[in-house]
């Protein structure tokens, strides 16, 4: 964990004993990183008997760390190890360390086990707190969205459902978590085909959105980036592009340069300028968007390799062979490296 946390959340005395450890080599820092030996690891766990009243103040103030504006890995990953060990070692009934692991896990690729963590967090609610909908809707609807991203629509889209009905009942009708389960469902009609429905739901969304949150929320623009997929989908270009234009501008605003949602922003205008005929402006987005992915993204990442093929199939369209090639063998080469 980084260094500057422990900082924020413990006392003099106990910055003074992390000293001592250091000073033994029980407790070194490395490339950032603040790393305990594995014997003393052992030991504090024997000794200290770690609790949710023991840990929860730090885990609190690590959560406040997570911040999807100032994207990452790295240090979401190693986040997401605390949260993850939390939960397995606390022996605690509280589901957001587990959920909050999942959610970091998520978020850095590493879908399956953010689908671990978020079944755990449901079994939690089911088990022990039952009747708390806000909350069983969104345990529901982290494992809808695990499914989602690992290809598996049709159990998400049912998932997903299921958080929607349970929202309903729970929230009140212009919740913003309501517009984002209305907005999950779309999607999922989407990617099975369903596009009317999905630009029902997609624009029930907005809807809300609109009405509750201010116009520079990263909500707000996947609202619109998704209202414009559908669009798209169903060949109405100039609607589509508007509302995608729209989404990437509130999230050039808010976003670092580096930021994932930004590449995902410029790589869906240009697959919609590509189904309007507007060839020549596709590759300025594209450009935008890989350079993104290969600065956020691990070698292998399926994202890195869908950019490769567009941009290999972009430059043979526009006549530059050279550059088509050299893209179809990075594609090439970074899917075989993808994990199977």
């Amino acid at each position: 964990m980084q260094a500057s946390l422990f900082r924020k959340c413990l006392t003099p005395e106990q910055k003074e004993a992390l000293s001592v450890l250091a000073e033994r080599n029980w407790l070194t820092r490395r490339e950032g990183l603040l790393l305990i030996h594995p014997v003393m690891r052992q030991v504090c766990r024997m000794v200290l008997k770690p609790s949710d009243v023991l840990c929860g103040a730090f885990l609190e103030e690590l959560w406040k760390q997570y911040d999807e504006k100032s994207y990452d890995a790295r240090k979401f990953k190693q986040m997401g190890d605390c949260f993850a060990l939390a939960s397995d070692t606390l022996n605690s009934r509280n589901p957001w360390y587990p959920n909050h692991a999942g959610r970091l896990y998520s978020y850095v690729g590493l879908n399956d086990l953010g689908l671990a963590c978020f079944q755990k967090a449901v079994d939690l609610v089911e088990t022990h707190d039952p009747d708390n909908g806000a909350m069983l809707g969104t345990v529901w609807n982290d494992v809808a969205y695990s499914y989602s991203v690992l290809g598996n629509h049709s159990r998400a889209l049912e998932l997903f459902q299921s958080a929607l009905n349970i929202r309903k009942k729970s929230l009140p009708p212009d919740h913003p978590d309501l517009a984002q389960s209305y907005l999950n469902v779309g999607n999922e009609y989407s990617y099975l085909g369903n596009h009317d429905k999905a630009l029902e739901l997609c624009q029930t969304a907005l809807d809300i959105h609109k009405k509750v949150l201010p116009p520079d929320h990263p909500d707000l623009a996947r609202s619109y980036a998704n209202l414009g997929a559908e669009y798209s989908h169903l060949g109405k270009y100039d609607k589509a592009l508007e509302l995608k234009k729209t989404a990437l501008d509130i999230h050039t605003n808010i976003l670092p340069e580096n930021h994932p949602d930004l590449a995902t922003s410029h790589h869906q205008i240009a697959i919609c300028l590509w189904n309007a005929g507007k060839k020549k402006a596709v590759l300025p987005h594209l450009l935008k968007a890989k350079e993104i992915r290969e600065h956020t993204l691990p070698s292998g990442h399926p994202y890195l390799t869908s950019i490769y093929d567009d941009l290999a199939v972009i430059y043979a369209a526009t006549g530059h062979q050279k550059d088509a090639r050299r893209y179809r063998r990075l594609a090439e080469e970074n899917k075989a490296k993808t994990p199977k």
